[in-house]
């Protein structure tokens, strides 16, 4: 039978590392409210999720109800946020996250989406035959408005499917049974094991996967049109700013600093606020700040040649 292809240990593996994961995330946060985690089950052609809610620790019992609902037929999933407890009919909403302690990118290879990450994934789980999730967990929780954010840089710029990187998706959990739906049946697939590929234990700052990931969004940026109104937002000239700002130092560091001048003074930033990211996020900036601070006549003399004095 196929529910004989559940490997129990694995769900219990993932199950807490998960847990984990996230409380580690939230540690020190002082938030009063209990957040919960969600398992998401659902049967392979029905369209809806349905939701079990569990504190931050209890992954035995997520772990219990997963391989049950599995064995039954149904593919389990486990989101990367945390949620407020007792509001299980807003699972999809972004507005019931509390705090996100993982970000996720889907790579469909059979479909020709195939995901390309900069740098080493937290966990890898294999969930069908090509198919894989990337989790990216965090060191520290961010709000879902700033997973929103990383997604929107992000964009497809790393290939993988429109479902990556999407605060309130829930990504399969490993050693379950993926149970295909009728189109995939009809594209040859059959119930498969998942699966947990590798495990570097790495983790990230939000600022470090920005960084991480902007080579990939450049590159994209080169290659395809981006809509005048997109490249021109406030949102995400800021977050181009903070990417470039947060990098690694490379050799030359006067152009990566001017290149983040440049999307600031396109997404209409001013020269103050340009400075505030400038000495929050190091990396280039750094340069104009050692020996002697110098960073604000720096700003200054980009603004201007760019064609933007930052002083009347």
């Amino acid at each position: 039978m196929s529910a004989d292809l559940i490997d129990r240990n694995q769900i219990y593996k993932f199950c807490e590392l998960t847990h984990t994961r996230a409380a580690a995330a939230i540690a020190g946060m002082g938030d009063p409210r209990q957040p919960v985690l969600h398992l998401c089950f659902a049967a392979a052609n029905d369209t809806r999720f349905f939701t079990s809610a569990y504190y931050v620790g209890d992954f035995l019992r997520m772990a219990d109800d997963a391989i049950v609902h599995n064995a039954s037929g149904q593919n389990v999933y486990v989101e990367g946020r945390l949620c407020r407890a007792g509001s299980p009919h807003e699972r999809g909403r972004l507005e019931a996250t509390l705090a996100v302690f993982g970000l996720v990118a889907d790579s469909d290879c059979d479909t020709g989406k195939q995901f390309s990450a900069p740098v080493p994934a937290s966990v890898t789980v294999e969930t069908s035959p090509q198919n894989d999730h990337s989790w990216f967990y965090l060191r520290r929780a961010i709000g879902w408005g700033d997973g929103q954010e990383f997604r929107k840089l992000v964009g497809r710029s790393a290939g993988g499917d429109a479902c990556s990187f999407v605060v309130s998706q829930p990504y399969r959990i490993s050693g379950s049974v993926n149970w295909p739906s009728k189109t995939k049946v009809a594209r040859g697939r059959v119930p498969v094991p998942t699966k947990i590929k590798s495990v570097t234990g790495i983790t990230y700052s939000i600022d470090e996967l920005r960084a991480a990931f902007q080579p990939s969004i450049a590159s994209a940026a080169q290659e395809l049109p981006m809509p005048a109104a997109a490249l021109h937002s406030r949102s995400y000239g800021r977050s181009m700013v903070k990417a470039i700002l947060a990098a690694e130092p490379r050799l030359d560091r006067s152009a990566a600093f001017m290149s983040a001048a440049n999307h600031a003074v396109r997404a209409g930033m001013t020269a103050d606020e340009f400075e505030i990211l400038a000495r929050r996020y190091r990396g280039c900036s750094q340069k104009y700040i050692e020996g002697g601070d110098r960073l604000r006549q720096e700003i200054d003399r980009c603004f201007l040649k760019i064609g933007r004095p930052s002083r009347p």
